[in-house]
């Protein structure tokens, strides 16, 4: 892109600029992606990130979100728990929500890993 050139300089500084401001994300996108990637190897997290993306579709970011997000798993003692956030995740509410972005974006693969399971197991949510 930088070798496109126009002939109205307005136009081209405008190009530039918003070339200028993409490097600048991915580069602030690079630098935090490699943070994460530290923090993830952390005491406090590694042992709960290796588990995590044993699971299919789960990889070291959306462990570390899954896992800040929920904050203690402790809380839900029992899978069914913990997996019951998402059964109701067909519902048209839930399906509202994702589109209004309330529902935390780390959620989605969770829910989405979660119905799977359950319908590839025959079992479907209670009504």
């Amino acid at each position: 892109m930088r070798n496109v050139k126009f002939e109205n300089a307005i136009v081209q500084e405008t190009l530039s600029e918003y070339l200028a401001t993409l490097e600048q994300l991915c580069d602030k996108v690079e630098r935090l992606d490699k943070r994460i990637e530290e923090f993830s190897r952390m005491e406090d997290y590694a042992e709960k990130v290796n588990k995590l993306v044993c699971f299919k579709g789960i990889r070291t970011h959306t462990a570390m979100s899954l896992i800040v997000e929920t904050s203690d798993f402790r809380r839900f003692p029992r899978v069914p728990q913990y997996a019951a956030l998402a059964t109701s995740a067909e519902s048209p509410v839930v399906l509202e929500l994702f589109k209004s972005s309330a529902v935390p974006l780390c959620w989605h693969p969770l829910f989405e890993c979660v119905i799977h399971a359950l319908r590839s197991q025959g079992l479907r949510r209670s009504h």
